[in-house]
């Protein structure tokens, strides 16, 4: 019954993004509001501000709500911070060409759902109180039947906002929930959050949105580039102080295993897959471990620092389908060069395909002072592979190795915390972004905030007073932690999972 509701509210949805259209018209989605639409000041005056509906003056800051997250999520794109709801499922959404980004509470199925996007109506004196009657209409104008439960002013600090909740019924014994909450970033330009939930599920989420919405924090963006500047300005200080023998120090031969898991539909961890990491001094050519180390000359035969990595996923209990991954990555003593191996198999039964990835950032040369990274990703589907390449600033660039270190490489006697942004590949991604990190003391541990790239979530990582990592929470609530490989055994002898 709840996926059959979740089916059916696809058409609530769908009839948002159908008005969304409608009051644009050909509406835009940048960071101003297009010239030929936007009336133009008299010369040497300043821009007007529009009308505001909102006649009470802005509320003074308050404590961050027990139902939202205690560090903001910064959002480049939009120039805002907000707290997300606790446990909730925050994302860019990939099919929008434009900054657009979903969240719900990871719930199965979820109790909401929202969308984050930006709103250019062709009217050039448009409010969010017209837009909402404008909305209200158009549902009307589709045969639909909503009974409004909120039509309010909601003010995101000194710009105008509002608030809009209506019931709509879709049979007989289903009612579902539609929302919006609109902010005016700029004459003819609004932030909107659309909202989806049922008549069931909504009376327990609904302060925790409003507290969402309230969290809201709209930054200027002249402020957002000098601190992004800062951040790299920190970030490269940082790298510079990586020497050879501070990566040499960074050797962690041993392997440690890690338990990875999640809450399931019940709330109880549930074992997903497992990983062992270990590091030592090594040759690049190492990085394919088919190889004999005798057999290598040139550039092969070059040293630094190895970091092997073995891992097991679990992608589906009943069919009995895992992916395995090897990788290997080697930095350079001089962090000059990189080179990487990653291996994954998807194994379902007696059935297997394999996906690789290679990276590679040749030695400098005179011809090439800065080196061109090179990464070739290669499947069963595609096997002249596919070939990436970016030509990275040494000064703000980190290797795959090195991210592994982070922890290690890092300051730990209080010389240093605070924020840093460097480039890094994202294999995930397939891109090199600017990463955003925050390093503080966390107790006699070291925490580790990091937006892997713009605008997405933030990741946590704990490490111990030696640098080593102990445990990883990422967005989706994904957690790694150091465990050991008995442990790790039972648990998944429990479970009924097969370990290599």
């Amino acid at each position: 019954m709840a996926s059959d509701f979740v089916m059916r509210t696809c058409t609530v949805v769908v009839a948002i993004s159908a008005l969304v259209s409608a009051i644009a018209q050909g509406a835009q989605s940048s960071a101003a509001p297009p010239v030929s639409k936007s009336p133009k000041p008299a010369s040497g005056a300043p821009a007007q501000k529009p009308k505001s509906e909102n006649k009470a003056p802005p509320v003074a800051p308050r404590g961050v709500p027990a139902s939202l997250e205690p560090v903001a999520t910064g959002i480049e794109s939009l120039g805002m911070t907000l707290h997300l709801p606790k446990a909730a499922v925050f994302a860019r959404d990939m099919q929008s060409a434009t900054p657009a980004f979903v969240l719900d509470d990871r719930q199965d199925p979820p109790r909401y759902r929202c969308r984050l996007s930006i709103l250019v109506p062709s009217e050039l004196d448009a409010t969010c109180e017209s837009l909402v009657a404008d909305h209200l209409h158009g549902m009307q104008d589709r045969g639909q039947k909503p009974t409004i439960l909120a039509n309010e002013l909601l003010p995101c600090g000194d710009r105008d906002g509002r608030l809009f909740y209506a019931s709509v019924p879709l049979d007989e014994s289903t009612t579902a929930i539609t929302g919006w909450y609109l902010v005016q970033m700029a004459p003819s330009q609004f932030l909107v959050c659309s909202v989806v939930s049922s008549s069931v599920d909504f009376p327990p989420v609904r302060t925790t949105l409003k507290d969402f919405f309230a969290s809201w924090n709209f930054a200027d963006r002249d402020a957002l580039a000098v601190r992004q500047v800062e951040r790299l300005k920190a970030g490269a200080e940082l790298l510079e102080k990586i020497d050879p023998a501070r990566l040499r120090a960074a050797a962690s031969p041993a392997p440690r295993w890690f338990r990875i898991h999640r809450l399931d539909a019940d709330g109880r961890p549930a074992e997903i897959g497992y990983m062992t990491l270990s590091s030592r001094p090594g040759l690049r050519g190492e990085v394919d471990s088919s190889r004999d180390p005798q057999r290598f000359s040139g550039i092969d035969r070059d040293e630094g620092l190895l970091t092997e990595i073995q891992s097991r996923t679990v992608l589906s209990i009943k069919d009995g389908a895992f992916t395995d991954t090897a990788a290997r990555f080697w930095t350079a003593w001089d962090r000059q060069s990189e080179s990487w191996s990653a291996i994954a198999t998807d194994r379902i039964g007696t059935k297997s395909r394999s996906f690789a990835e290679t990276g590679l950032r040749p030695p400098p040369t005179a011809a090439q002072p800065v080196p061109v990274l090179h990464v070739m990703t290669t499947s069963a589907r595609i096997p002249d592979g596919t070939e990436l390449e970016w030509e990275p600033d040494p000064r703000y660039y980190m290797s795959q190795g090195e991210l592994w270190h982070l922890g290690r490489l890092l300051p730990r006697d209080g010389s240093f915390t605070g924020e840093f942004a460097v480039a890094a590949y994202d294999g995930r991604l397939a891109q090199l972004p600017i990463r955003q990190d925050r390093w503080t003391r966390a107790g006699t541990q070291w925490l580790l905030e990091s937006q892997p790239g713009r605008d997405k979530p933030v990741e946590r990582s704990w490490f111990d007073a030696d640098g080593l990592l102990v445990k990883r929470v990422e967005a989706d609530g994904t957690t790694t932690e150091l465990s050991t490989q008995a442990d790790i055994k039972a648990r998944w002898k429990a479970a009924g999972l097969p370990i290599r």
